[in-house]
C-alpha cells in the first residue's frame, strides 16, 4: 500500500510539475515592459492557469470559509426566513418556507460567486455596492464580524443545489435523503450510455441530470405523487418563474386580491400538454404545437393586460415560455467522446414535462402558502 501511495503521488507531482511548465506569459508581456496595455494584460494574467501551490489552497480556503461563516447565514435566515442547520465550505443544509427555497439557492449561488448584482434586491442590501466581483462586504457588521471586503470562491465557481418540498409532517430523514438526491441529478449529466439490445451497442439516452450549476427539486405531495424539476441557473427558466410568482402568487396582505394569472392556469397546461409524450426530448414540431396550446390557454386563464398597475402582459408571458420550450428544445452539452475528450455544444434536447412540473411546482407552492 505504501509503495502504491508512494507512485501515486509521484504521478500527481510530475503531472503537476509538466502543467506549470506549460504556463505562459500572457501575450504583450514578453514583447514590452511595462506592456503598453496595462489593465488587459494584468487582466489576462488574473485569468491564467496558476501552480496549485500551498499558497493557493490557503486563499481558497479563505475564500470557502468566508461563505460558510460570514454569508450563508445572513443569507438564509435574515434574508429568507430560514433556519440554516449546516453550513462548511461549499456545504450548506438548511430549512426554509417552500415560497422562498428556489429564491435562496439563487441568492447563495450569487453570493458564492462574490457576484451582488445577481442577488435578489432584499439580499443585496445585505452586502455594500461598490465592491469588485469575487468579493462581498457586510453592509452592517457586527462588532465580531470583518469590516473589510470578503474573498469569494469567485465566478468560475460552479454551484449545485439540490431541494425537497415536503409538507411539515414529512419525516426530516426522508426530505434531507431526497434533496441530497435531488443534489446529485443537478450534478449528473444530461445524457447517459445504455445498452441497446437490437442494435447490440452502447447509445446514448435522456438523462435526469442537467451537468452542474444547476438546481434540481423534488417536489412529494401528501397525495404521494412525486414532482421533479430542474434547470441550469442561467436558464430561461427562472425570468419565466419571476414572471409567474409576481402574478400568481397572493400578497400576503391582500390574501383575497384577484391576481393576473388566475390559479387555475397550471392545471390547464398539464391537462393539455399532457395528452403529447411529455417525457420524450423535445422536438421542432412538438415544440410549436406547445406554443399554440400555451397561447390559448394564457388567452382563457389570465386577466386583461395591466401595463400601469401591476405590470402583467399576455405577450410578455408568451414570450418567456416561447424561450424556456425554445431553450428545451435546444438544449446542449460537453459530451464526451470515445477517448473520453468533451465534444462541445452535443445537443440533447430536454422533455416537455419539464416545461409542466415548472408550473405544478409554483401551483403547490401557492395553494400550500394559501
Amino acid at each position: 500500500t505504501q509503495n502504491s501511495e508512494g507512485e501515486i503521488a509521484k504521478a500527481l507531482r510530475e503531472k503537476l510539475a509538466c502543467a506549470t511548465k506549460e504556463m505562459k506569459k500572457p501575450e504583450g508581456w514578453a514583447t514590452a515592459w511595462p506592456p503598453n496595455d496595462i489593465p488587459s494584460c494584468l487582466k489576462a494574467w488574473l485569468d491564467s492557469p496558476r501552480p496549485l501551490s500551498p499558497s493557493w489552497h490557503l486563499q481558497f480556503s479563505e475564500a470557502l470559509a468566508n461563505f460558510g461563516l460570514h454569508v450563508a447565514r445572513r443569507m438564509v435566515e435574515e434574508v429568507h426566513h430560514g433556519q440554516l442547520i449546516y453550513s462548511g465550505g461549499d456545504d450548506v443544509l438548511a430549512m426554509l418556507p417552500a415560497e422562498n427555497a428556489i429564491a435562496c439557492a439563487r441568492d447563495l449561488r450569487a453570493a458564492f460567486q462574490g457576484r451582488r448584482v445577481q442577488m435578489s434586491p432584499v439580499a443585496q442590501a445585505r452586502f455594500k455596492s461598490g465592491v469588485p466581483d469575487g468579493f462581498l462586504q457586510i453592509a452592517d457588521p457586527s462588532p465580531q464580524e470583518p469590516t473589510w471586503p470578503l474573498l469569494m470562491p469567485g465566478h468560475r465557481m460552479t454551484v449545485s443545489v439540490g431541494l425537497a418540498i415536503g409538507h411539515v409532517k414529512e419525516p426530516l430523514q426522508d426530505m434531507i435523503q431526497e434533496a441530497q438526491r435531488a443534489e446529485k441529478r443537478a450534478k449528473a449529466d444530461p445524457q447517459r450510455k445504455v445498452w441497446n439490445k437490437e442494435r447490440t451497442s452502447q447509445e446514448w439516452k435522456l438523462n435526469d441530470g442537467w451537468g452542474r450549476d444547476a438546481l434540481a427539486l423534488t417536489l412529494f405531495k401528501r397525495s404521494g405523487e412525486t414532482i421533479r424539476w430542474g434547470a441550469k441557473f442561467d436558464s430561461a427558466a427562472f425570468p419565466l418563474l419571476s414572471y409567474v410568482q409576481r402574478h400568481y402568487r397572493q400578497p400576503w396582505d391582500q390574501p383575497e386580491a384577484e391576481r393576473p394569472i388566475r390559479s387555475r392556469l397550471p392545471y390547464r397546461l398539464a391537462q393539455l400538454l399532457g395528452v403529447y409524450d411529455t417525457d420524450l426530448p423535445l422536438n421542432e414540431e412538438l415544440r410549436q404545437i406547445a406554443e399554440k396550446e400555451i397561447a390559448y390557454i394564457i388567452s382563457r386563464q389570465t386577466g386583461d393586460d395591466d401595463a400601469g398597475v401591476s405590470g402583467f402582459s399576455r405577450a410578455e408571458l408568451e414570450r418567456l415560455c416561447a424561450d424556456y420550450l425554445k431553450e428545451l428544445c435546444s438544449f446542449k452539452w460537453d459530451r464526451p467522446d470515445e477517448q473520453g475528450k468533451p465534444r462541445k455544444d452535443t445537443p440533447a434536447p430536454r422533455p416537455l414535462r419539464e416545461f409542466i412540473n415548472l408550473f405544478l411546482t409554483e401551483a403547490f407552492i401557492r395553494r400550500q402558502a394559501d
